[in-house]
């Protein structure tokens, strides 16, 4: 980026030299001229610069969520990755999903292995393992629909991808 700053900034001071030598010669004529080697000499670092900075945004607002961003149907889903590659999502997103998704206290008797209070947010978390068998008998069609986007988008993934990466 301070690459990007010099040279924008070594092209401004050639062109308000060169603006002042055509002042000098054809005064306000020379300016009107002058202005044309401004917009062409400026245009691209600055369109470089542009570029760059939304990149830089886009780095600094995304870094915290890169790789745990998940949507269904317009509904972000928080999924954090441990240790043994098992994805764990977070409840406080399930139950805007699944209407009627029961407590924490009831989810823990039910999968006492696969429960877990996450120690940085303090948010309750399931396995997405042990998500999928609890969905495996409703009959309500969001549920479906979420147990089949959990199998595609979440668990054979990650199962693909670890994978891949033992085998090399």
């Amino acid at each position: 980026m301070l690459h990007l700053i010099a040279n924008l900034t070594f092209r401004l001071l050639l062109c308000v030299v060169i603006a002042y030598l055509a002042w000098r010669q054809a005064e306000v004529i020379g300016l009107v001229f002058s202005s044309l080697i401004f917009g062409l000499a400026l245009s691209s670092p600055i369109l470089e610069l542009v570029s760059h900075l939304k990149h830089a945004i886009k780095h600094g607002v995304f870094s915290n969520i890169n790789g745990r961003h998940y949507v269904f149907q317009n509904i972000s889903i928080d999924i954090i990755e441990d240790d043994n590659y098992a994805c764990w999502l977070n409840l406080k997103d399930v139950r805007k999903v699944i209407e009627g998704f029961p407590r924490d206290s009831v989810i823990n008797k039910m999968y006492p292995d696969d429960f877990i209070i996450d120690n940085k947010s303090g948010e309750s978390r399931l396995r997405a393992n042990a998500l999928v068998n609890y969905l495996q008998d409703s009959s309500n069609v969001t549920a479906m629909k979420f147990k089949l986007w959990i199998e595609r988008e979440v668990i054979f993934p990650r199962n693909t991808a670890h994978a891949w990466h033992k085998r090399s």
